[in-house]
């Protein structure tokens, strides 16, 4: 089964964020040095493109985790209060996940695996804690937490249950709303970041030799490359400021 917080990406995507590197790369070059050749010599910046990205891809997935976990602690909450048995609820939820989710989502995959490890006469308390240290996220390890307490101390498990989904899926709710804040202001990073090169285009195209002074020169070179540094430095800044732990 996956471990969540390693990310590999495919072959297919690999060839996708290499393209969409070397596009980024070659405007860069031709932003700031007036030739896409140039690209060659800052393609190394390309080993911090795949880096983020990656990283990017990762927290896309456990996100996404996130999310449907939090479908599936609202439907365990319904189906307990029902009546039905923790193993029960998890095997009916999966029925509606696939609905909500299509059958490729990560959680519906792991529902398969934990109605198949239960067939095989593992406890539910086991497959939920493998689920947990391989997911890496701190509600799912709180769900497991509640649950093996829950079992130890005994008492009404359903109830207990239901109560630590319910308040695990109002957490999930707050992280989400902190989202919705931070991907605007990403929006405006994008969109910042965008603003300097419609600004060379626009001079470049009404004043048509006003940055060649700056191209194919040494003096030229250097202070194009010191904009372009402070231009990464600048970004990647943005970026950490976004990277609000939620």
């Amino acid at each position: 089964m996956i471990a969540y917080q390693v990310y590999q990406m495919s072959g297919v995507e690999k060839l996708k964020v290499l393209g969409i590197g070397v596009l980024r790369i070659s405007l860069l070059a031709y932003f700031f040095y007036g030739s896409f050749w140039f690209g060659i010599f800052i393609s190394p910046f390309l080993l911090l493109y795949f880096k983020e990205e990656k990283e990017r891809r990762r927290k896309q997935r456990l996100w996404s985790l996130n999310l449907e976990f939090r479908e599936l602690l609202l439907m365990l909450a319904a189906l307990l209060q029902a009546g039905y048995s923790v193993e029960k609820a998890l095997i009916m939820a999966k029925e509606d996940l696939e609905l909500l989710f299509g059958k490729k989502s990560d959680l519906v995959k792991e529902l398969v695996h934990m109605e198949s490890a239960l067939r095989s006469n593992l406890t539910l308390e086991e497959v939920l804690e493998e689920f947990s240290l391989r997911s890496g996220l701190e509600d799912i390890e709180e769900f497991y937490s509640v649950f093996s307490i829950a079992k130890k101390n005994g008492g009404n498990i359903n109830h207990i249950l239901r109560y630590g989904a319910e308040k695990i899926s109002e957490k999930i709710q707050v992280k989400e709303e902190i989202q919705i804040l931070i991907s605007a202001r990403a929006y405006e990073l994008k969109l910042m970041t965008i603003i300097p090169a419609f600004i060379i285009l626009y001079l470049s195209v009404t004043s048509p030799g006003y940055f060649q002074v700056l191209y194919f020169n040494p003096i030229g070179i250097l202070i194009m490359s010191i904009c372009l540094l402070i231009y990464i430095f600048a970004y990647y800044i943005g970026k950490k400021i976004l990277n609000i732990p939620v």
